[in-house]
């Protein structure tokens, strides 16, 4: 069964709110894909788009376990983010191109 939100109405209402906060980022990032760019971007955009259905979901039915399975997700881009970061412009260029 769905399992929900033991949180009290406050709790509810913090929860609706980050998790519409973080169904926007995740379109700003999905926005800014350029799936011509080839098979990663692609599933890139897939992988952004599967979250945010997840997070509308799990919004609607005050379902933790869909938000559980989006943030592990979100913490892998997060550390590909930083490593890319990292790196010089150049060497990013050159790997991307």
């Amino acid at each position: 069964g769905v399992q929900t939100c033991a949180l009290p109405i406050y709790g509810l209402q913090m929860g609706h709110i980050s998790l519409i906060k973080a169904q926007q980022a995740l379109e700003e990032l999905q926005f800014g894909v350029d799936r011509s760019r080839g098979e990663i971007a692609e599933s890139l955009f897939s992988i952004y788009c599967w979250m945010i259905d997840e997070l509308v979901v799990a919004n609607v039915h005050k379902d933790v376990t869909r938000v559980r399975r989006v943030i592990p997700m979100l913490e892998e881009l997060l550390d590909a983010w930083r490593t890319i970061s990292a790196q010089p412009v150049e060497a990013v260029r050159t790997k991307s191109a």
